[in-house]
């Protein structure tokens, strides 16, 4: 038998130099949505069909529209804080149990949320599905309020403890649980705010760009960039024609 050969084949130079000029650069912009990468260790957007998703696809995430105020109210009112009970509320450090808690639970049940959302959401019968879903989500839950309330909070403060530490303090992406355990909570608090949309968000016909109008404003098409583009291209062909 021969002895397995320890040569390793070397790049040709020019190719070499090209590998060289990427590996030296940050990540392509789309590792913010499939490696959950920052803004500071990825390349700017660009104009790649990739990135142009970002601007087609809606985000499912609460827009910042929604929490729009009239000119004569507060403008830095923290978003948050209308989905919480008493938005009053002081952090404590004994609080920090209670997150830790939640992290856990979360590792724990982040894979089986995931899988039952996709057999539900793929269910052809949609009224069974929200039975099975009390079903298949009902121990989730039990287990967690059960878990968390052993601080003898209530379920409202609890709610308001794991909206200010994910939203507010880390800005946590894990609030699938969150949502599932007290998200009826949640939502009350938010249909109690009154919130009246003002404005809305419209997709320019040129670049896709999604920018945001008022809402009874229908004669908007384009963000500005594409209205000067336009304009000058405009200039330019009639000073043609002249």
């Amino acid at each position: 038998m021969y002895a397995k050969t320890l040569y390793k084949p070397e790049f040709p130079d020019d190719i070499k130099a090209r590998i060289k000029e990427y590996t030296k650069k940050k990540l392509p912009h789309y590792f913010i949505y499939a490696k959950d990468k920052e803004s500071v260790q990825v390349e700017s957007h660009t104009n790649s069909l990739v990135n142009k998703l970002d601007s087609i696809i809606v985000s499912p995430r609460l827009r910042s529209y929604i929490f729009k105020f009239d000119d004569n109210e507060k403008k830095n009112v923290d978003c948050y804080k209308w989905l919480m009970t008493n938005q009053d509320f002081h952090w404590k450090s004994e609080y920090l149990d209670i997150t830790k808690k939640y992290y856990e639970l979360s590792l724990k049940y982040h894979f089986k949320i995931d899988a039952m959302s996709t057999v539900l959401l793929s269910h052809e019968n949609l009224s069974k599905s929200k039975l099975r879903s009390k079903t298949m989500y009902k121990k989730i839950i039990d287990e967690t309020k059960s878990e968390l309330s052993g601080s003898g909070l209530t379920d409202e403060e609890i709610a308001d403890i794991l909206i200010w530490f994910l939203f507010k303090k880390t800005n946590s992406k894990q609030k699938d649980l969150l949502w599932l355990c007290y998200g009826n909570i949640m939502l009350e608090n938010l249909k109690s705010k009154s919130i009246k949309k003002k404005t809305k968000e419209v997709q320019c016909v040129d670049c896709g760009k999604w920018i945001e109008v008022k809402l009874k404003n229908n004669k908007v098409a384009r963000c500005e960039d594409c209205k000067k583009n336009r304009k000058v291209i405009k200039t330019v062909n009639m000073e043609q024609n002249n």
